[in-house]
């Protein structure tokens, strides 16, 4: 799918008698590679398209729109208050089963839950320095330090 900006960019090294590299393609491969790494560290970073596609079919009964559907492979939720927070309406969603019948809504998201853990691969590791936020730890007191 060609946008505004690929098309022009096409344009401009069709007009070229010698293709050449031009600024916007460098840039393009460089946000591309940025990007790619980006999701490498997200939990869709570990996603295949047999768990995406297994996601999409059992995720049926929960009648979730495509951009829920998103929202959940991309940051993979593992409790209530994130389903909460990335579902629009969870609570009207999870208050009927696949059958339309009312029923108990914490049980419903629990359900939605397990079987996000059970299709959607873990997200990958998370190195130490990046939970830390690069920071080294702080040396505890020592014992007799305290005591002077």
């Amino acid at each position: 799918m060609q946008g505004p900006l690929q098309t022009s960019k096409y344009l401009i090294s069709c007009d070229q008698e010698e293709p050449k590299l031009i600024l916007w393609d460098a840039w393009g491969l460089l946000l591309h590679q940025s990007v790619y790494e980006y999701l490498l560290k997200t939990p869709a970073g570990s996603q295949t398209r047999e768990s995406i596609y297994e996601f999409v079919k059992r995720s049926e009964g929960f009648r979730l729109a495509d951009a829920d559907k998103l929202n959940v492979m991309n940051w993979r939720p593992s409790s209530a208050a994130d389903a909460y927070a990335m579902i629009e309406e969870c609570g009207r969603r999870f208050n009927r089963d696949e059958h339309l019948e009312a029923c108990n809504e914490d049980e419903r998201v629990q359900e939605f839950l397990d079987m996000v853990k059970e299709v959607l691969p873990p997200p990958p590791p998370k190195a130490e320095a990046e939970e830390d936020g690069g920071a080294e730890p702080e040396p505890e007191p020592k014992p007799d330090a305290m005591q002077e």
